[in-house]
């Protein structure tokens, strides 16, 4: 491994892995920790991610697994559910982001980990289908069931409760 690339990578996307921990994570230190951890890893594994897109969307998959990890575990769980405006900037409607969060806490209370992560880039991120296939590499049909999926859990939620 050549420390020099990572440098770079770093240089290059810290600030889009930091920005996304944090609008995930709601906190700038658990977001800085997000960015450590997400560069180890890819430390491990860059020799695979030559070309820049394959890149970028390796870095988004790693850093949306990772804080998802993180926001299932019960010391930090309450964190993702509060209204946190600051972090809705950047055309991101606060009602949409509200909706989401809710639906996915509800899928992560019952779903798998690509279940969740379908869930948030639709629902939260506002991504269509192809975009999400393209950060998870599934092809857009497997992005669709997922999806579907997702929002049946929720609605059962939503309807037991």
């Amino acid at each position: 491994m050549d420390p020099g690339r990572v440098e770079a990578l770093y240089r290059e996307y810290g600030g889009l892995v930091y920005r996304r921990a944090w609008r995930m994570l709601g906190d700038r230190q658990e977001a800085e920790a997000a960015v450590q951890e997400v560069f180890v890893r890819v430390l491990r594994k860059i020799e695979a991610y030559d070309e820049r897109d394959k890149v970028q969307n390796y870095l988004f998959r790693i850093t949306t697994n990772y804080c998802l990890d993180q926001i299932k575990s019960q010391r930090r769980r309450p964190k993702l559910y509060e209204y946190r405006p600051e972090l809705t900037a950047g055309g991101i409607d606060p009602e949409r982001e509200a909706a989401g969060r809710e639906m996915l806490k509800l899928a992560l209370e019952q779903s798998d980990a690509r279940v969740a992560q379908a869930g948030w880039l639709h629902h939260v991120d506002g991504m269509n289908q192809e975009r999400i296939s393209e950060v998870m590499e599934l092809s857009r049909r497997t992005v669709g069931k997922l999806l579907k999926k997702f929002r049946a859990r929720a609605r059962q939620q939503v309807k037991d409760e």
